[in-house]
């Protein structure tokens, strides 16, 4: 699966342009940022209404009666249990990819034939694939823009994110066409075809299971390869690597840390990862001494402080496992009140999470309604990691979820501090740095 993972987001993350929930004035404009250069093919030119009457058919026939999802309803009869599952009683918002959308974007379960136990693995990959494109409640395309994740039918079966429902980031465009993405790359281009079990939303492109979040960073050379490789250069990979395909006792059973529950690395983890951008705004001796054989020691801490283990962070839901229970105990609490509550709109909150040294990282978060013109039902969602505002948030993985960063973090100061504040912080970093360094180890997170 792991092979098949990288091969999926390196063809996805090709190129896109989203909208994004960000932080500092450019929110108070837009949420739109530009993010990837130019989107490829399958920019839709206009967003189609759907809506109309409500079918008296379920969402399996309502797919079925139309032969733009042929090859999807194809891979659906394959799965007898997703079949049932959209054809029974139980409300739900399905995402459809077109017949177009399935070719164009290849289509790597058509491979069964001679190997018994590759097809079984197939089976069960298109299974978690398709429960992903399914939301466990009815969410009408106009009422997207109030959340920016929201839960999926998928359950974590691997060890990873806490055994919980995985999530679907969402990013709806505060100028028109007021178009939403998924994930960052798939676009709905035809909205709300109702159907007496719920509504089915049409994408352009298949919604593929995130990888973990060391295969999605080194898949976008164009904005995380700095990070990528002192992530590589310090051998802290470990911190934010999963492979659900690691057998004890088989020939890897001395790789890395293990996860001895199901697979090898870090089940559940976040990751503030900072843009090439924001590693070139650093002082150049300073990124000479830490990417130097005598600077390694402190960049390794640099990072694990911009690493939270054994944490899942989203703005609006999360995970925190507690590392001194025994893993098959090892189930997390919730961030918040009530953790199955997606859907809440205005709010705020502070918290200091473990790093994997023994400093915290503060993070705030804050979510109020967008009162642009024309943007009824939508929020905008703002994250501090230790006072800098984030650039892109809330990106799923297999293992937790990262949020991308426009400066290097200055760990200088314990509390949160300001942007301006932050880059004087490393304009001076001779006065303190080294004496940081010396003052902090890592912690271990098993």
């Amino acid at each position: 699966m792991r092979s098949l993972s990288l091969l999926l987001v390196a063809t996805s993350f090709a190129g896109s342009s989203v909208a994004a929930p960000c932080g500092g004035l450019v929110s108070s404009v837009s949420k739109t940022i530009s993010w990837f250069t130019g989107y490829g093919d399958g920019v839709p030119a206009s967003i189609l209404p759907g809506g109309g009457d409500r079918s008296p058919d379920t969402i399996y026939q309502v797919l079925k009666d139309r032969e733009e999802f042929s090859k999807l309803v194809q891979l659906i009869d394959k799965v007898p249990d997703v079949r049932e599952m959209l054809d029974g009683d139980k409300k739900m918002t399905f995402f459809a990819p077109t017949n177009d959308a399935i070719e164009r974007h290849r289509n790597p379960w058509n491979n069964e034939g001679g190997d018994q136990d590759r097809d079984k693995e197939m089976k069960r990959i298109l299974e978690d694939t398709m429960r992903y494109h399914c939301i466990p409640e009815v969410i009408e395309y106009h009422f997207f823009g109030q959340n920016s994740t929201i839960a999926t039918q998928l359950q974590a079966r691997d060890g990873s994110f806490d055994d919980a429902r995985r999530r679907i980031k969402f990013e709806r465009s505060s100028l028109p066409p007021f178009d939403t993405t998924l994930n960052n790359q798939v676009r709905i281009t035809e909205t709300d075809l109702y159907a007496k079990n719920g509504v089915v939303q049409v994408i352009d492109r298949p919604l593929y299971l995130p990888p973990d979040i060391a295969d999605i960073i080194y898949n976008i050379p164009n904005r995380l390869s700095i990070s990528s490789l002192a992530l590589l250069k310090t051998n802290l990979q470990d911190n934010v690597e999963f492979n659900s395909q690691f057998k004890k006792g088989g020939k890897n059973k001395d790789m890395g840390r293990h996860n001895d529950r199901y697979g090898r690395g870090c089940p559940a983890s976040t990751l503030f990862v900072p843009t090439n951008e924001a590693w070139e705004r650093l002082p150049r001796d300073l990124v000479s001494y830490l990417f130097s054989p005598m600077g390694e020691r402190t960049l390794r801490k640099l990072l694990a402080w911009h690493t939270l283990p054994n944490s899942v962070v989203f703005t609006e839901w999360g995970r925190v496992v507690d590392r001194h229970k025994h893993r098959k105990d090892r189930h997390g609490s919730s961030l918040f009140d009530d953790d199955d509550d997606d859907r809440d709109l205005s709010f705020e909150w502070d918290r200091h999470f473990d790093s994997f040294i023994d400093q915290k990282m503060p993070v705030h978060v804050k979510k109020v309604e967008n009162r642009l013109p024309g943007s009824r039902n939508m929020y905008n969602v703002e994250m501090q990691v230790h006072g800098v505002f984030a650039t892109m948030i809330d990106n799923p993985a297999q293992n937790g979820v990262f949020h991308t960063l426009p400066q290097v973090l200055s760990p200088r100061s314990v509390e949160g501090i300001n942007e301006a504040q932050n880059m004087k912080d490393w304009q001076e970093w001779r006065e303190w740095l080294m004496e940081w360094s010396s003052q902090h180890e890592e912690v271990d997170s098993e």
